[in-house]
C-alpha cells in the first residue's frame, strides 16, 4: 500500500531541531519540520507503516510531546492536522511560533514511557503548561493537582508534601511576600494553611461548581492563582519522582 501521512502542525516552546529531522520514537518513525516564514512546525507519521489510525498516531505525537514538554518545562500544543497525503505535507502558517534550538536533530532522546500512570501524568502536565500560556490559569492550577493526586493517590501523603513544598519555597525565599499577600496570606501563616487554600481554591473550586467555594474563571483574577506557582513547582517534582532518570527508561 503506498504511504498515507498524517501531517500535525504544532504551536510549541519547546526546543526544536534546526533542520528536517527523523526521530525514532518507540516502534515510530516522526518525521519532524522547522518553521519557515511561509509554515507552522509540524510532526509528521505514515499510517500505513505504522498501521495506526489516525486517532492511534495523533495519541503518540501527544505522548512525544508530553515528554518535551516536561522535560523543557514549557508549552507543546498540537493543532488541527489531517491525513491523507502519500508524502509529509508542511501546514500553512497560521501561527508567530518559531521554535528552534541549537541542534540539528530532536533534542531529547527519550523513549515511550511504560508506565500508564506516568503518561497519564505527563499529558495532564502538558495540558496545564497549554493552559497556562493560554491564561486560562484556573484549570492549569487544577492540571497541576490532579499530578499530585497522579503521584500520590492517598490525600494524606499527598497534603504533606505539597505543605513540605510550601515550607521550602518559603525557606529559601522563593516566593515573595507580595505574591502571599496577593493570595491573602502573610510569612506568619503556616505551609499547613496556605497549602489548604491551594487544595479548596486551587482544586475544589475549580473542579466543582456545586461546593464551596466555587470559581467562575470568567470573574477569577490573577492574584488569587498566583498560588499556581507552587502548584507548578511540586507537580513538576511529582512528575520527576514517577519517571525513570535515564532517558532509555
Amino acid at each position: 500500500m503506498p504511504p498515507r501521512f498524517l501531517n500535525v502542525p504544532v504551536e510549541v516552546q519547546i526546543q526544536w531541531p534546526r533542520k528536517e529531522a527523523v526521530v525514532t520514537f518507540g516502534a515510530c518513525e516522526i518525521i519532524v519540520f522547522p518553521p519557515s516564514p511561509d509554515h507552522d512546525a509540524s510532526l509528521h507519521i505514515d499510517l500505513t507503516h505504522t498501521h495506526l489510525s489516525d486517532v492511534e498516531a495523533g495519541s503518540v505525537l501527544s505522548q512525544f510531546l508530553s515528554i518535551a514538554a516536561w522535560v523543557d518545562d514549557t508549552f507543546a500544543v498540537l493543532l488541527p492536522g489531517w491525513s491523507g497525503n502519500p508524502v509529509p505535507c508542511r501546514p500553512k502558517r497560521q501561527t508567530r511560533s518559531w521554535p528552534s534550538s541549537i541542534l540539528d536533530n530532536w533534542c531529547n532522546a527519550w523513549h515511550p514511557i511504560a508506565d500508564e500512570r506516568s503518561r497519564r501524568a505527563l499529558a495532564i502536565y502538558r495540558e496545564a503548561m497549554n493552559m497556562q500560556h493560554f491564561h486560562s490559569l484556573p484549570y492549569a492550577v487544577l492540571g497541576f493537582y490532579k499530578i499530585l493526586e497522579s503521584a500520590y493517590p492517598d490525600g494524606s501523603e499527598r497534603g504533606k508534601k505539597l505543605e513540605q513544598q510550601v515550607a521550602d519555597l518559603l525557606a529559601h525565599d522563593g516566593l515573595k511576600i507580595y505574591q502571599l499577600r496577593e493570595i491573602g496570606f502573610d510569612l506568619n501563616k503556616s505551609p499547613e494553611q496556605i497549602a489548604n487554600f491551594l487544595y479548596r481554591a486551587g482544586r475544589q473550586a475549580v473542579a466543582h461548581a456545586n461546593k464551596d467555594p466555587t470559581i467562575n474563571p470568567k470573574n477569577s483574577s490573577r492574584p488569587i492563582f498566583d498560588g499556581m506557582r507552587i502548584m507548578h513547582y511540586q507537580s513538576h517534582d511529582a512528575q520527576s519522582c514517577s519517571l525513570s532518570p535515564s532517558p532509555d527508561g
